[in-house]
């Protein structure tokens, strides 16, 4: 008796929520990305432009759950960085302890991203631009060890083909990401 009283309600609220998220038209996403080292510089080719690439580039997997697994590159970029005085400089740009000890407590990176998900007429690139903050331990040897890494990254535009065209959004990775898988969370938005 009890599981028949279960069942009346589950299927209207079933039906309720999957009737709900398809009207949203924005949803959470979760999930993974890893970068690995891309000694071509491959967004640069993939993106339409080498402009601003610093160099520092990967090939990129990101896996959201319900999508299909997405690949890529990313490149560190040199965008110009405002302070409140007005000052213009460029990323990347370290933030010092204090301004007497010039050790960074935190670095701040920018980079751009070209993400294909999907396969033949449901394929879709999203390009993204992104904001890298990492809190560094500075070595004996003055390299510097990524302790805390956060990635903000909003998508800019699409290719406006297949699932995702004309998808908008922001996702953070949540941890170092490059060589190992790091949780990724956010927003997808579809027109």
């Amino acid at each position: 008796m009890a599981i028949q009283r279960v069942a009346k309600f589950a299927l209207p609220l079933a039906f309720a929520l999957t009737t709900a998220v398809a009207q949203a038209a924005c949803i959470p996403v979760t999930g993974t990305v890893k970068l690995l080292p891309d000694a071509t510089c491959q967004i640069g080719a993939v993106s339409g432009s080498s402009a601003g690439l610093t160099g520092e580039c990967y090939s990129t997997t990101l896996n959201v759950l319900g999508f299909p697994t997405g690949t890529g590159y990313a490149g560190v970029t040199n965008d110009p960085l405002m302070g409140v005085d007005g000052k213009v400089t460029a990323t990347p740009a370290v933030l010092p302890v204090n301004a007497v000890t010039p050790i960074p407590r935190q670095i701040v990176q920018t980079a751009r991203s070209a993400i294909v998900i999907g396969s033949g007429h449901r394929k879709t690139t999203l390009y993204t631009s992104d904001v890298i903050t990492i809190q560094p331990k500075v070595n004996p040897d003055g390299s510097i060890t990524p302790v805390g890494v956060t990635e903000q990254i909003a998508i800019v535009g699409t290719d406006g083909k297949g699932m995702l065209a004309g998808a908008t959004g922001t996702l953070v990775v949540l941890g170092y990401s490059v060589g190992q898988h790091a949780p990724v969370v956010g927003r997808l938005c579809t027109p």
